[in-house]
């Protein structure tokens, strides 16, 4: 048995063309699935033809009512899951603008501005920031969990 004849069972495999699938097919030339070996390809016909357009409701044609539940239900929980980013945003920029109300604060002179924050009450918003993040993060956990269930 010469090297090249055992490679040929490697070439075989399944592709799938503009005509379907073939099993056990091997691929030559262009590309195209032929179930003897040779091209059948005319010329690159089938890399210029346009796939057929379809609608929302002929994708969903065998869909149960079930079906069509879940996948609201699904998208429902994405979106909530996707809502979590912007919110995110929100929390990080009162917490950074807690940053800047502790920053007008002066350790060296014991004078404290109006609106500035203590040592205490910057740890005390730290902390509840800090319960934010976590809160948010296993909100967005659990939406993703039942989007894909």
């Amino acid at each position: 048995m010469a090297m090249d004849e055992g490679n040929d069972d490697l070439n075989k495999g399944i592709y799938v063309s503009s005509r379907g699938f073939d099993a056990g097919a091997s691929q030559k030339g262009n590309g195209t699935a032929a179930t003897n070996g040779e091209d059948t390809s005319k010329d690159g016909d089938d890399a210029s033809k346009d796939h057929a357009q379809i609608s929302l409701l002929t994708m969903f044609r065998y869909a149960t009512q079930l079906d069509v539940l879940l996948i609201v239900i699904g998208s429902l929980w994405s979106a909530a899951h996707g809502a979590g980013w912007p919110v995110l945003a929100v929390v990080f920029g009162a917490m950074t603008d807690t940053f800047i109300d502790v920053g007008d604060f002066n350790i060296t002179n014991d004078s404290i501005p109006d609106g500035a924050l203590t040592a205490e009450d910057f740890q005390t918003q730290m902390n509840q920031y800090a319960l934010y993040y976590v809160y948010i993060g296993l909100g967005m956990f659990v939406a993703s969990y039942f989007q894909v269930i």
